[in-house]
């Protein structure tokens, strides 16, 4: 006597017979107390659960354990012996989350943005992957690690503030789930920008003479930025405008040469921005050396009729520099006669 087919309600894929055992998946979830079984069996045969008689869509087992069946031939003289074995298949994965959907601008590269979550009745591990598909366009720019989705780079809000990725999640055991999540870039106080920058200026020159403007940049738009010398000047020969950049003298008589050829000078650019940022630079002032003293000839007349070569006098200069000079017939007022004469 031979079952040929047995089937339950709410069974996913085939029934397995293997030997003398029935095997049966039923959905995730289902019930397996009071289920009637629909089977087939060799003509004229009889089924029975334990001493009482099974029929066919009538009678309602309990299934949550192994269950045994015997079957007896149509003349009573032969048995058969089946185990019905039945479980649950695997469950589906119902949903897929991100713990956190936006990240800061200007962190590291290597930054933890949020952790992936699988909704699975059956509490399976499961693998996540980056995958190709719809909104996988901005899947280089993170990685995983685990359930981490994790950056490749730092994020610049103004640059791109926002990206897209498509992950799978997976269970082994069959189930899989595939959504796409948009990533959105929080805008962040961005620091300014400020570079070396270079000035010249006379030596001694006046209290309120301009050197210029000290500039610098910031990414993040209506920010106010306030510049500040922070050294490099402990006697004040220059004032710096706070607000406009402007970079004045303050002590005319700091402004030697002789003493001091060069300054340098740091300053730090602030922000409005909250929590404030800054940058700092080297600027770096150069005077112009300029005569101090005077010049004369000794020596202005020359009686007539005399050589071509002939000396008429000799410049001296007064300077307090002492150096060496070196003299130049230039053009200017008064250099009419240039031509008629050389140094």
């Amino acid at each position: 006597p031979l079952i040929s087919s047995f089937s339950l309600p709410g069974q996913e894929g085939s029934t397995v017979f293997r030997n003398d055992s029935i095997f049966i998946a039923l959905t995730y979830g289902t019930p397996m107390e009071a289920l009637i079984a629909s089977f087939v069996v060799s003509p004229a045969t009889k089924v029975f659960a334990g001493e009482a008689p099974v029929l066919s869509s009538i009678t309602a087992l309990d299934y949550s354990m192994p269950l045994g069946l015997d079957v007896q031939s149509a003349d009573e003289t032969a048995w058969g012996h089946y185990v019905v074995i039945v479980s649950h298949a695997n469950a589906r994965i119902s949903a897929l989350d991100l713990s956190e959907l936006s990240i800061d601008e200007n962190l590291p590269a290597g930054s933890t943005m949020g952790t992936f979550h699988t909704t699975d009745a059956d509490l399976d591990s499961h693998a996540y992957t980056l995958v190709p598909g719809e909104g996988d366009e901005d899947n280089t720019h993170f990685y995983l690690v685990d359930s981490l989705l994790v950056s490749q780079e730092s994020f610049d809000y103004e640059s791109e503030s926002s990206y897209s990725i498509r992950v799978r999640t997976d269970d082994a055991d069959g189930s899989t789930l595939e959504l796409s999540f948009t990533i959105n870039i929080n805008d962040r106080n961005d620091a300014p920008h400020i570079e070396e920058q270079f000035f010249d200026v006379d030596e001694n020159s006046q209290a309120g003479t301009t050197l210029g403007t000290i500039t610098a940049s910031d990414e993040d738009e209506d920010q106010v930025l306030r510049f500040h010398i922070i050294a490099g000047d402990p006697d004040q020969a220059f004032h710096l405008d706070s607000l406009t950049g402007l970079l004045r003298v303050n002590k005319q008589e700091l402004l030697d040469f002789e003493k001091n050829p060069q300054f340098t000078l740091r300053i730090i650019a602030t922000d409005s921005g909250s929590p404030p940022e800054s940058d700092t630079a080297v600027v770096r002032i150069t005077l112009i050396d300029h005569l101090e003293g005077s010049l004369d000839l000794r020596g202005q007349h020359i009686d007539e009729n005399m050589p071509v070569g002939s000396t008429i006098g000799i410049l001296h200069t007064t300077d307090s520099d002492l150096g060496p000079h070196g003299y130049t017939l230039i053009a200017g007022e008064g250099d009419a006669d240039n031509g008629l004469f050389y140094l």
